[in-house]
């Protein structure tokens, strides 16, 4: 049979991102330079793999990050005549994800499932709408394959895990598959995407990003993929000889530079990473990578092995600078004085630093964040971002913010601009409300961040080499142009810090 596997167009204007992101958003400044983060799409790439595998003709559309049209979608869709079309969908896309599953349904005979987070918390509602047949629920390789079989008259319907279908006028929740063992998976079918248009901003180009484990254990309040995907708090990963040797393969086929492992978080097992990194460092190829990690479980001995193997930047999952809203996160096991220890290891080996901070998480009030700013400025990484966090159907926050009358979304379309050049944020607590949060992370993002910068770049001559280097290989000439935006936005943001 034939299989289309698509992350569809959203939005024709600005930039946005859905499928592999876990906090699918769009970005309406039609002005911005968008070449920076493209995010690979996993889900897709491994059920293209082993569908491909089970013996199909298929075909991975990925329409958005392509920037390509509804026409052409729809062009190049019924040149391929698929059997099924299996489309990644997110909360903030829905209704459009609905409208384009009509289009589909109005102009082909295909079959169409829909997948990811917001379908798996909802797949009764979402099997309402009749020009939906299917939903994968949570991570969904195998459940596609077997849908397909299903549909070949191999297997029956009520037999394949994962799935919710439609029977009669009533809708048909089988039961969750259990996790996936990730050392059954072939390679993600990146030899049917157009690798070049996939980009981890944090790594140099080109780079191509890879998995080698799912899942979380931390449990907090904020995060989707591990209570909806994955099922609940628990943690699998690769064995390290079948991770390197996928390293040789992109590093062969697809020309990477770097590496990047955009795992939940790659360090949650550091004897898991001790073992990849001896065997990355015996038989890998001689490639700089770099990887998303939590600063809980760090130490130092780690990040030197980690160095040593090969990795030169690391991103840290740090939210709050916060003792208090860190506790009511759930991220009780984060040790503010130990996070400092862990950006200053990082500068003292020679590893480059991203920290990532949201505002807007539960109790948060305007000292809070005044903390979360000051503790940013303290720990001086090479980089950072500030968002609000949008709490997500399907996570433990948006239950919360929901019930207390801090959920302000009229409809899921609300909750897709994550910078709010426009709009506002969807959450406000009891002491903030959206418009204070928008304010203060447009300080962050604007002010806050170029008065780090400027002082790292006086002080850190390396690192100021590496920025120059590395922002004119992405954007060429372009660069004086987004220098002189960003000046534009320090001037009107510095005066911001009224909340």
């Amino acid at each position: 049979m034939k299989v289309a596997l698509a992350n569809p167009p959203w939005f024709e204007t600005g930039h946005a991102v859905r499928a592999g992101s876990r906090w699918p958003h769009a970005e309406f400044d039609e002005e911005e330079d968008r070449t920076g983060y493209s995010p690979f799409p996993f889900f897709l790439a491994y059920a293209a793999a082993v569908c491909e595998a089970d013996g199909h003709k298929v075909k991975v559309m990925d329409a958005l990050t392509l920037g390509e049209t509804k026409e052409k979608f729809l062009s190049d869709l019924k040149s391929f005549s698929p059997d099924l079309v299996v489309m990644e969908s997110s909360t903030p896309s829905i209704n459009t994800d609905l409208k384009t599953a009509e289009m589909l349904k109005a102009e082909t005979d295909c079959k169409i499932a829909l997948c990811g987070p917001h379908v798996t918390t909802f797949p009764g509602d979402i099997l309402s709408n009749k020009q939906v047949d299917y939903v994968f629920m949570g991570e969904y390789e195998h459940t596609c394959r077997d849908t397909v079989r299903a549909m070949e008259g191999k297997m029956k319907k009520y037999d394949v895990l994962g799935l919710a279908y439609r029977e009669g006028k009533k809708a048909k929740v089988n039961d969750r598959r259990p996790l996936i063992d990730l050392n059954e998976l072939p390679y993600p079918a990146r030899h049917l995407m157009e690798m070049e248009h996939y980009c981890e901003p944090f790594m140099q180009t080109p780079n191509v990003q890879m998995i080698q484990s799912r899942g979380c254990t931390f449990g907090c309040v904020y995060c989707l993929w591990p209570p909806v995907m994955y099922g609940g708090m628990n943690f699998r990963f690769r064995k390290p000889e079948s991770v390197v040797e996928e390293c040789h393969h992109v590093v062969k086929e697809h020309k990477a530079r770097e590496l990047y492992f955009d795992d939940d978080t790659f360090n949650l097992n550091p004897q898991k990473v001790f073992d990849f990194c001896k065997e990355y460092k015996d038989n890998g190829p001689n490639k700089i990578w770099g990887a998303m990690c939590s600063p809980v479980p760090v130490t130092k001995e780690l990040l030197e092995a980690m160095h040593d193997s090969g990795c030169e930047a690391l991103k840290f999952g740090v939210e709050s600078g916060s003792r208090r809203i860190l506790d009511l996160a759930n991220r009780k096991n984060q040790d503010l004085k130990h996070v400092e220890d862990v950006f200053r290891w990082c500068k003292e080996i020679g590893i480059r630093s991203h920290a990532t901070f949201m505002i807007g998480l539960p109790g948060e009030t305007r000292k809070t964040m005044d903390e979360t700013f000051n503790y940013l400025l303290k720990i001086k990484p090479d980089s950072f971002q500030v968002s609000v966090c949008t709490p997500l159907p399907g996570t433990q926050y948006y239950d919360k913010a929901k019930s207390e009358g801090h959920l302000h979304a009229k409809c899921w379309d609300d909750y897709s601009n994550i910078h709010f050049i426009h709009d506002k944020p969807v959450v406000s607590t009891d002491e903030l409300t959206q418009e204070d949060l928008k304010k203060a992370s447009n300080y962050a993002n604007n002010y806050l961040i170029y008065q780090l910068y400027l002082k790292k770049a006086v002080s850190e001559p390396r690192w100021t080499s590496f920025k120059i280097t590395d922002t004119f290989r992405r954007h060429g000439l372009n660069t004086f142009n987004l220098l002189f935006r960003a000046g534009s936005r320090v001037l009107k943001s510095r005066v911001s810090r009224q909340w």
